[in-house]
């Protein structure tokens, strides 16, 4: 009987703040009587259940995440935790302790979102039918609002940014008044410290359509950006990264200048700064990657390709 002592103290507050409420005026009633109705409800679910020490327990983790949610929540959560093992509901109580139940359900959400995002990004620069449809503007604005496909620590983005606007952060003088004009299509930006000095690290990519094939004078019009930036910032402590970034991209860029390589860094020779044409698929396939354990050891439900394909079109109002 011990252990229904903890179901015997709720019992006995509900009575309570139902003498409580029913002093208060009618509507306040109403309202209050269907709470404690549903609270009630979730009582005697818990009562039913609780037949051990183990299934007691199970209903203390459960219950003070789920006393909002109704009988129906209550019950198929409580289904799910009864079927782990004796090992894994330890595990999981401790992650409560240690970790809001919102913050483990917002972390798997965040990941579920991002492979979402990876699966449309797939369809929108690869599935001929949607990629052929998509504007430059559409593709730039997903990849703003998704600044972990570069990487997590990224704290600042900018799409459409002027080449003077990113200059005037880290100088207060233009001498070049001609790149007033030149946008970039994302500037990334994350700052750290060392050893009390402050540092830098900016990205700047320019997107080409999905059925746009990267070619000689891309790659020129990227290396003005950069000279036009490094000529007007002359800070050490700023790390510049360039990416050009398409599906397709022109085989004679490989080896142009005799590199044979797709990093053009050689020909600015500037020690802070790297320059890159790169693939869609590079990018994609170095998302996936960090979260292939997860997805290896996990079911999560994304759409399916029809369903997928179908979101797409409504948002972005393909034909």
């Amino acid at each position: 009987m011990f252990y229904f002592c903890w179901l015997d103290e709720i019992y006995d507050k509900l009575n309570q703040s139902q003498k409580d409420w029913q002093q208060q005026d009618t509507n306040t009633v109403t309202f209050k009587d269907e709470l404690i109705n549903n609270l009630e409800n979730i009582y005697k679910i818990v009562y039913e259940f609780c037949k051990s020490q183990r299934e007691l327990k199970i209903a203390k983790i459960a219950y003070p995440y789920l006393i909002n949610e109704g009988d129906t929540s209550f019950s198929n959560v409580y289904s799910k935790i009864a079927k782990l093992s004796f090992e894994e509901q330890n595990q999981l109580a401790k992650l409560i302790e240690e970790n809001s139940l919102s913050e483990i359900i917002n972390s798997i959400q965040l990941i579920t979102d991002r492979l979402t995002v990876l699966h449309e990004l797939k369809l929108i620069l690869f599935d001929a039918n949607i990629s052929l449809k998509i504007f430059e503007i559409t593709l730039n604005k997903l990849v703003a609002d998704n600044l972990w496909l570069f990487g997590d620590d990224y704290t600042f983005g900018v799409e459409e940014m002027r080449l003077s606007s990113i200059i005037k952060k880290y100088t207060d003088s233009l001498g070049n008044k001609t790149i007033n004009n030149h946008r970039v299509d994302l500037f990334l930006s994350k700052q750290y410290f060392n050893d009390n000095d402050e540092y830098f690290e900016n990205l700047i990519v320019e997107l080409k359509r999905p059925n746009i094939i990267v070619k000689t004078e891309d790659l020129f019009q990227l290396l003005k950006y950069a000279t036009d930036i490094i000529t007007e910032i002359t800070n050490d402590k700023i790390q510049w990264t360039f990416i050009l970034l398409g599906t397709k991209i022109d085989n004679k860029l490989y080896n142009f200048n005799g590199q044979n390589s797709f990093e053009f860094s050689h020909m600015i020779n500037k020690t802070n700064v790297k320059i890159y044409i790169k693939s869609w698929l590079e990018i994609i396939q170095n998302a996936e990657k960090r979260y292939q354990f997860i997805i290896s050891r996990t079911k999560i439900n994304l759409p399916n390709e029809v369903e997928m394909i179908k979101l797409i079109k409504d948002k972005y109002l393909i034909t």
